[in-house]
């Protein structure tokens, strides 16, 4: 921390604290304080712009993060009351000794939504209360009873029968009948360490699935069935994350490997489609029937072909599927890396036509008939697209 005072008697400060860059001033005549923060504890950051007296601070914070939530912003204060914190979906409440209130709102990140509220003891580490969470991929929302302390690592969060439990650098889930997404109930203990390492079983049955994954420290293991179909997987769980899996049915036989690229070899229905995937080079052929994909993939109504003839930066892919009651035809080519389409999909009595760039991003243009209304439209993105008609 490097400090100088100038002849107004302005304590100027610039240098680290808080885990993270800060900078501020200090008007000795009056004690007035301006400073930014950047604290960082982990995955929790922020930039706090703080502005006032000792005893009447206001703060302004932005860019705030806290593991899957980012983005959040809003307002702090802290006076003779204690300190009060703003984020929109997310609020304390807490007195001079920074004893209060937490509340969550449709706290959202990566999918998940947290709601609830309780107690938090900010030097001591307590967060207690109730929590609603919402997670990708859980067929139910996960309500029960949140008991941590941040300053000792350690908490748990139970859901009825499920439970979730922090302890240090590992990270515990107790699934008991789990409903998941796909008609699937999971059952099985694994502990996940910030290594990168995995402990633990997890079972998977419904649907006419029955899947058990083991993982063992830096390895994991995939057996059972899906529609009839046996599926043997082999994976390591750290870099370069070599893979080996193994499918087979009455209509469809694989294999592919994760080492020097994507290998793959498919046969459905007595059709074969084989390559390579290393990067932005995609090298393959053949045929995949896709109705023989079914038992794996729990699409209704899917069929149709696709017939791959790609090589490195080009080459094509003609597309004649059916799936979820829509038709969809026409070709992906590739031209020096971009993938372009020219879709044409039928659903419900209405015609769609798409043509233009779709990877990696995405500069298409169509149009939409219904009813005898036709619609053009313009479609443009990266990650997230957005439509415009």
């Amino acid at each position: 921390m490097d400090a100088t005072i100038d002849a107004q008697n302005v304590l100027t400060l610039r240098g680290e604290g808080l885990g993270g860059p800060l900078s501020g001033t200090l008007a000795l005549s009056g004690v007035k304080l301006n400073a930014v923060l950047n604290p960082t504890y982990g995955a929790v950051q922020a930039r706090v712009a703080v502005s006032g007296t000792p005893d009447d601070l206001r703060a302004t914070i932005s860019g705030a993060e806290a593991g899957p939530f980012t983005g959040l912003s809003g307002s702090g204060t802290l006076d003779d009351r204690g300190l009060r914190v703003d984020l929109g979906a997310a609020r304390i409440d807490l007195n001079r000794e920074f004893r209060g209130t937490w509340q969550a709102q449709g706290l959202s990140g990566s999918g998940i939504i947290l709601s609830g509220r309780g107690r938090l003891d900010l030097t001591g580490g307590d967060v207690t209360g109730q929590l609603e969470a919402t997670v990708p991929g859980v067929r139910d929302t996960l309500a029960g009873p949140l008991n941590l302390n941040y300053t000792r690592q350690r908490g748990t969060f139970r859901s009825g029968a499920q439970v979730l439990t922090w302890n240090g650098d590992s990270f515990g889930v107790q699934a008991r009948n789990l409903a998941v997404t796909g008609g699937l109930d999971l059952t099985g203990d694994v502990t996940v360490t910030t290594a990168l390492k995995a402990f633990g079983t997890l079972r998977a049955t419904g649907a006419g699935v029955n899947l058990t994954a083991a993982a063992r420290g830096t390895s994991a293991s995939l057996r059972g069935s899906a529609g009839g179909v046996t599926v043997l997987a082999d994976t390591q769980l750290q870099a370069p994350y070599l893979t080996t899996a193994r499918v087979q049915g009455a209509d469809i036989g694989g294999v592919l490997s994760v080492d020097d690229g994507v290998r793959f070899t498919l046969t459905t229905a007595g059709d074969t489609a084989r390559g390579v995937i290393d990067g932005d080079r995609w090298d393959a052929t053949g045929r995949v029937n896709l109705a023989a994909l079914r038992p794996l993939v729990n699409v209704d109504g899917l069929s149709g072909t696709l017939d791959l003839n790609l090589a490195a930066q080009g080459g094509s892919a003609r597309v004649n599927a059916g799936a979820l009651g829509a038709a969809v035809t026409g070709t992906l080519t590739r031209a020096g890396g971009p993938l372009n389409a020219d879709l044409r999909v039928a659903y419900a009595g209405a015609q769609a036509a798409l043509s233009g760039r779709v990877y990696p991003d995405v500069q298409a243009r169509g149009r939409v008939s219904a009813q005898g209304q036709t619609l053009s439209l313009g479609v443009a993105g990266g990650t997230g697209i957005c439509g415009r008609a």
